[in-house]
């Protein structure tokens, strides 16, 4: 047995040995290792947890507003959202990802104008909630950082799509179509001005566009033509790759049709225009066709036949003409001339094209006119024809509509329900919907409609004018090449709209687009307070 003088020298030799530094300091360093290991392992796959929930709850918010964007209900829109969930991050994969479909899924009204959720109005978004946590009983598990204490994440997101209108452009300004949409000539696309294909755009001769133009499509790889910036000027600023939510055309003419053609019914559209246009104080013209008119008021429907609507001398403001044709196929309405008149016009000389061509000047493309056509405005009806002149009215006719060249539509509404015709809406050159003198007059603007196809010279499309058109648009062209000039147009069609010859577009900046279809974009947003009481 050892003795004390053994002992103390066995610990002085102790404190002396160095030989077990290097482990102990390897066991520190190999600690610390799996400490950073652990971090960026666990980490790492903590945020990658957290990016496949952000991208479900992504894709069913956005799956949820798709459905409410197309008209569908909040229940609807709660289903797509829980199957795109169940797709993207399914349980057998990931456990539960949703603590409650009701709770997690929300459909609300969301103000675009407050950024915030409200307790009142139409459903137009849509919240969902992921999450990997106690909550749900499945938190993410860590690795190596279990080490330190560390047993696992818990991540939650929300995502919120809503369907807003698009600030990129104003429905009153601009070609919008589900089809191709083709400009044939070379074309200048003015300010605030924007041409839309829910499919593609044809640029067939090369164009320009100014700043703040727009040219979009849902893949703006698929435009056709001179789509770059050194043979059209302007493309690249203007080019946009855009998906727009737009109505289905057909479905938004007829329910606006119904409603005006039936007194039980009244839109928001139909009550805001007629407050724009009182009944008449004259209303012979319509005591001359026989109409008891000693109890109409403002919005009422007067009911005339094709052969009363052409013996009328004018149709007094304020109502709803509602004509109808017989059943035969190509029953058309004639606003204006007789065929033969229309026959005799056709075959006088044009006074007026090299006039409106000789005013096309260099500033079209800049959003202004140097300026108008108006003192050039000359009828193309024979001398001595009055024109026709529809103002401050509703024309709604299952018949399809000609415009002669005596035939002027100014602040008024004109629907045609007609179908199964190549072409519902047509014109002869001389008719003038809209401002004839590109001047943006308000009292000018008026919207036509149609449940079939159109096709027209480009003068009567010039100015203050809009078209919903459910078929496809054909708009003609001025001969020797010069553009046709058009301001504050706007086309709105369920097929493809095509452009023959050079065209100009200017917008007038303050076109009331109450009529027109809304043109939305599913929009991913973060408001700021929830469920605030308007």
């Amino acid at each position: 047995m050892a003795g004390p003088k053994a002992s103390l020298g066995a610990a002085r030799r102790f404190g002396r040995e160095e030989a077990g530094a290097g482990t102990v300091f390897a066991l520190f360093g190999i600690t610390i290792c799996l400490m950073l290991a652990g971090m960026a392992v666990d980490y790492s796959n903590a945020w990658r947890q957290r990016e496949i929930l952000r991208l479900s709850a992504d894709v069913a918010a956005h799956a949820g507003a798709g459905i409410l964007a197309r008209g569908g209900t909040a229940a609807g829109a709660m289903v797509a959202a829980n199957t795109a969930i169940e797709l993207n991050t399914p349980k057998e994969k990931y456990g539960r990802v949703l603590y409650d479909a009701i709770e997690d899924i929300r459909p609300f009204h969301y103000d675009l104008a407050s950024n915030r959720e409200m307790l009142s109005g139409p459903i137009n978004a849509i919240s969902v909630r992921l999450e990997r946590n106690e909550r749900v009983r499945n938190p993410v598990p860590t690795f190596l950082l279990r080490l330190i204490g560390q047993d696992d994440w818990n991540i939650a997101v929300e995502s919120v799509s809503a369907v807003v209108p698009t600030e990129r452009c104003q429905s009153s300004e601009g070609v919008f179509a589900h089809g191709q949409v083709t400009l044939s000539g070379k074309s200048m696309v003015g300010k605030e001005v924007c041409l839309h294909s829910q499919k593609f755009v044809a640029l067939q001769q090369p164009s320009s566009f100014a700043a703040d133009a727009g040219l979009s499509m849902p893949d703006m790889g698929r435009c056709v033509g001179f789509c770059d910036d050194s043979s059209s000027p302007g493309y690249d600023a203007a080019a946009a790759s855009v998906n727009l939510v737009m109505p289905e055309t057909a479905a938004f003419i007829q329910e606006l049709a119904d409603s005006l053609g039936d007194p039980k019914k009244q839109s928001a559209a139909e009550t805001e225009f007629f407050a724009a246009h009182p009944l008449a104080g004259d209303l012979a013209a319509l005591d001359e066709l026989g109409v008891d008119t000693t109890k109409l008021k403002t919005g009422d429907v007067v009911p005339l036949s094709a052969t009363l609507f052409q013996r009328a001398r004018s149709l007094p403001a304020g109502l709803v003409y509602n004509v109808t044709c017989g059943t035969e196929e190509g029953a058309v309405l004639r606003i204006g001339l007789s065929a033969e008149e229309e026959e005799a016009a056709l075959m006088a000389p044009d006074s007026m094209s090299a006039e409106e061509m000789a005013m096309v000047g260099e500033e079209g493309v800049d959003g202004t006119l140097a300026k108008t056509v108006a003192e050039t405005a000359a009828d193309r009806a024979p001398e001595g024809t009055d024109r026709v002149v529809i103002a401050g009215s509703v024309l709604l006719s299952n018949c399809a509509f000609h415009f002669t060249p005596t035939a002027e539509i100014r602040d008024a509404l004109l629907i045609s329900t007609r179908t199964g015709l190549d072409a519902v809406l047509t014109a002869a050159e001389g008719a003038v919907a809209g401002d004839e003198a590109l001047a943006c007059r308000a009292s000018r603007q008026s919207v036509i409609m149609a449940l079939g196809s159109m096709t027209v010279p480009a003068g009567f499309t010039a100015s203050n004018a809009s078209f919903v058109v459910a078929g496809s648009v054909r708009i003609g062209g001025l001969p020797e090449g010069q553009p046709a000039l058009h301001r504050g147009l706007a086309i709105h069609s369920g097929a493809e709209v095509q452009f023959a010859g050079a065209h100009s577009f200017d917008s007038c900046g303050s076109g009331s687009a109450t009529l027109l279809p809304t043109l939305d974009v599913i929009k991913y947003v973060i408001p700021t307070q929830t469920f605030v009481s308007q």
